[in-house]
């Protein structure tokens, strides 16, 4: 069988786009809820009933949900008493007297009230106000309780009509349905039909069909139109209907492949005999005469001109076939309506949530939720100061509205003695940027930094305060551009009234006393690393998984100028190597860790002044001395040239990297590893991870890679979640000794 939910898991993540939000008024369903925990790093979930109300339902009907991952769906869905949201059903109730005025029929407020305050009422209102992107029922409420009510207020502006989709088991169709995939429609909307609404439906199947799966897996998709008889009768579907329909298609099926090159694959053909679906029939014809035998068709979609017909055939294969994975699809509503069978499994109800969003994301021309009552879309904006220039990125809720890197030239540089001093010239340049986009800071809900080199510190996200302002300006554990970033964010915050905050500065330290003892008495081991990268991929990947942080043990390794590895048990972030001094792999521009002996020759052989050590060490190590650039881009190209020395070099990088990884297993002190997380810049290259995970095979531990710099969407992440009081807000206390 065709992993049709691997498949959906990797296109989602491809295509990843801001959350839709999605309205569950089925809410006391175990099959809700299984579907609701995993659709949780997708999609903003409105569930309609109160939190303690599906806690009780839980712990009495699910036994097989964990206690940690339903408190996790707790912590991240939103729960909806309706009853309490009268601000709203009374809106609700405006819109539909307006809708129930202008139509045929109009409703009494009786009728008004009940059906607004009904679940699926209130979903599907809500969904027609824009204050969630699709409702999604059918599991309990029957078709007069939901899928006519959604179609009466949610149908676009073309005819609905509904797709069913089956992934059949092994051997079970093969010779009749490429790979297995068996689609039909129209499975249950259409009473009366027309040729236009017959050749619409055979056009959109296809198109749909095409749209979930690409042609690496179906590589052409084959429409028919079947019928109870080629030669017509009284009793079954009009022949001359189909035929009609069909004159329709071709001219339709031009524009589709004009929209788009992909939509040239489809090919719909009619009349054909209904036996053939069962694969009852030897042979099935087309209306051009053409004789094909069961073995060598080549159907994937097949089309019913009534509703009975797709009725009988999606719920005859439906009882055929119960382990199929099997789910619908809706077109001609907009992507506003998700309906499933009542005896739907929660796995296919989870693979046609996942399906719909990937429609949403790839062909919908979605790009956020029109109304965010349910998940209030903060505007943050995020500022990260580097040694010659100050990036910045305003975020709206998860949507990024633009990032800049702001260059800072070193004439102008050159002009301050101290770094600090440089406060003033990039705020200017943070606010001349803001302007040129026309936001202002009092559009701001937040600003939020990269916190700088402050005294040790646990991770989390901290209000700017006056001792953090001071401890910057002082250069408490050194200068690091760093540092400005709470100070601009301090000022710009100031005259708005809102907020600014820092998040997991560089010297994050919440690493076990026995990891700093080495062996002089006179040094212990300092912890400065990429904290902010660390800990958001941490919880980025606790997150996908529907747990919480500091429920994992995980090993993070972001591999950027430099290279951190870092050890996070259960939220904790217990063990790093210093990468400020070069503690660890070597990288583009630092050394490592080096054999002490021969470090301390180099130190008094005379050839080396401490400046030119330094530089070694941090600035002049690392690929620039080994191979004379940090450009991997320009590595790589040599790696796949051919060049030893490159090869060597490359190789021994991963290695190191490796090495570093799995010396962090003794930290979890004999718990297992859950998983190994690869972020930063270098992981865009695959010949690194590669090689970095051929080594680490022997470990039995996962890897995931997260490719490129994360650290402005973690920045702007925390400080939503600050706002939406998820996050609670740390104090900074300074020097604790």
């Amino acid at each position: 069988m065709f992993d049709l939910a691997e498949f959906l898991q990797r296109e989602l993540d491809t295509h990843r786009k801001e959350k839709p939000t999605l309205i569950l008024p089925e809410s006391f369903d175990s099959r809700t809820l299984q579907v609701a925990l995993r659709l949780i790093r997708y999609a903003n979930l409105v569930i309609l009933a109160d939190e303690v109300s599906i806690q009780r339902y839980a712990a009495e009907h699910c036994p097989q949900i964990p206690s940690t991952r339903l408190a996790f769906l707790l912590k991240n869905a939103r729960f909806v008493d309706i009853k309490r949201e009268t601000e709203l059903t009374a809106k609700l109730k405006r819109e539909l007297l307006s809708v129930a005025k202008n139509g045929e029929n109009e409703l009494s407020d009786k009728d008004v009230s009940e059906f607004v305050s009904s679940p699926v009422g209130f979903a599907i209102l809500c969904t027609r106000l824009g204050y969630a992107d699709a409702v999604v029922g059918g599991l309990q409420n029957g078709p007069s309780e939901f899928i006519r009510p959604a179609l009466k207020y949610l149908r676009g502006k073309t005819d609905p009509f509904e797709v069913g989709f089956f992934m059949l088991p092994d051997g079970s169709h093969d010779s009749l349905f490429p790979g297995n995939i068996a689609i039909f429609a129209d499975i249950g909307v259409t009473i009366r039909m027309t040729p236009e609404k017959l050749a619409n439906i055979a056009v959109g199947a296809c198109r749909m069909t095409r749209d979930l799966f690409p042609e690496a897996i179906m590589p052409q998709i084959r429409g028919v139109i079947i019928s109870h008889s080629t030669k017509g009768s009284d009793e079954g579907p009009s022949v001359e209907l189909q035929r009609e329909a069909a004159l329709l298609i071709p001219d339709k099926l031009k524009k589709l492949a004009q929209e788009n090159e992909g939509y040239k694959s489809i090919k719909v053909d009619s009349e054909v005999q209904v036996c053939y679906a069962h694969g009852a029939g030897p042979t099935f014809q087309y209306n051009s005469g053409a004789q094909l035998t069961g073995a060598k068709a080549v159907t994937n979609v097949l089309i019913a001109p009534n509703l009975d017909l797709g009725n009988f055939l999606y719920h005859s294969y439906a009882s055929n076939y119960p382990d199929s994975i099997k789910f619908s699809q809706m077109g001609g509503v907009g992507l506003k309506i998700v309906e499933f069978a009542r005896e739907s499994r929660w796995e296919d109800v989870l693979v046609g949530v996942k399906a719909h969003i990937l429609r949403l994301w790839k062909y919908g021309n979605w790009s956020s939720t029109p109304n965010d009552y349910f998940f209030k879309r903060y505007r943050v904006l995020a500022v990260n100061p580097g040694s010659t220039s100050t990036k910045i990125s305003v975020f709206e809720g998860e949507r990024e509205l633009f990032t800049e890197e702001l260059d800072h030239p070193q004439e102008k540089l050159s002009q301050f003695s101290k770094l600090t001093e440089q406060f003033s010239m990039r705020k200017e340049a943070v606010l001349k940027a803001l302007a040129d986009k026309n936001i202002s800071t009092a559009s701001l809900d937040a600003i939020v930094a990269r916190g700088g080199l402050l005294y040790p510190m646990s991770s989390g996200v901290y209000k700017v305060s006056d001792k953090i302002l001071e401890d910057l300006r002082n250069n408490v554990q050194g200068e690091h551009a760093s540092n400005l970033g709470g100070l601009i964010a301090k000022e710009l915050s100031d005259d708005t009234g809102k907020s600014s905050y820092i998040v997991d500065p560089p010297v994050v330290d919440e690493v076990d006393p026995i990891a700093r003892i080495t062996g002089i008495k006179e040094i212990k081991r300092k912890v400065i690393s990429h904290a902010l990268s660390q800990i958001a991929t941490a919880k980025r990947y606790a997150e996908e998984s529907g747990v919480f942080y500091n429920e994992l043990n995980l090993i993070v390794a972001h591999l950027g100028g430099g290279i951190s590895v870092g050890a996070h048990h259960k939220g904790r972030y217990i063990d790093v190597n210093d990468a400020l001094t070069g503690e660890g792999p070597f990288s583009p521009e630092r050394s490592g860790s080096l054999p002490p002996g021969q470090i301390i020759a180099m130190c008094f052989s005379g050839k080396y002044s401490e400046k030119e050590l330094k530089l070694l060490n941090k600035g002049k190590g690392g690929l620039i001395s080994l191979l004379g650039t940090s450009d991997f881009r320009e590595i790589e190209r040599k790696y796949r040239e051919g060049f030893q020395e490159v090869i060597d070099v490359v190789k021994a990088l991963a290695y190191q990297i490796a090495k570093e990884i799995t010396s962090l297993i003794p930290a979890f002190n004999g718990e297992k590893a859950d998983h190994i997380l690869l972020t930063g810049g270098l992981t865009k290259s695959e010949i690194l991870t590669d090689l970095i995970k051929s080594r680490l095979a022997g470990t039995g531990i996962g890897i995931k890679t997260y490719p490129g710099q994360n650290e402005m969407r973690a920045l702007a992440y925390n400080a939503v979640r600050v706002l939406q009081g998820k996050e609670e807000i740390k104090i900074y206390y300074g020097r604790q000794n």
